[in-house]
């Protein structure tokens, strides 16, 4: 009895951890780690493109300053697809944040990965009024 009840507990453990998202590599501008769903996965960071699939977008101009990068900055790419779609939840997304360290959450940004458009989180990145008016400039297009 008291192994299935350790047994019990050790499932339910593993259950409830936390969620993590996956880290994208980059082999030059292809990222490297997304689904087929989302190939082919460009992300132009000179330009700041992003292509996923069919879908691409080009960040608005008010963006630049956000991912100007100075001394060892890099740009990380993170996503998560693997979650329900319950009410409420976050949809299929790719995080991109502008750091020094690679989990530095100071400032990022969430892209939708089936709209590209961005995700109002509540937190980093759209609080400030002219960083919600530089949101609702993303125009997303599908290619050929």
């Amino acid at each position: 009895m008291k192994i299935i009840l350790i047994l019990l507990i050790a499932l339910y453990s593993l259950a409830a951890v936390g969620h993590e998202d996956t880290i994208i590599k980059r082999d030059g501008d292809i990222l490297i780690g997304l689904p087929s769903d989302y190939q082919p996965a460009i992300f132009v960071e000179s330009k700041l493109e992003l292509r996923l699939g069919s879908k691409s977008v080009t960040f608005p101009k008010c963006m630049k300053e956000l991912f100007a990068l100075k001394g060892d900055e890099i740009i990380t790419l993170h996503a998560s697809w693997y979650h329900g779609s319950e009410p409420g939840g976050l949809p299929p997304y790719i995080s991109l944040q502008k750091s020094s360290h690679p989990y530095d959450f100071e400032k990022h940004l969430l892209i939708n990965m089936d709209t590209l458009h961005p995700i109002d989180t509540g937190f980093s990145y759209g609080l400030q009024e002219d960083e919600k008016k530089c949101l609702k400039e993303f125009k997303p297009r599908s290619e050929k």
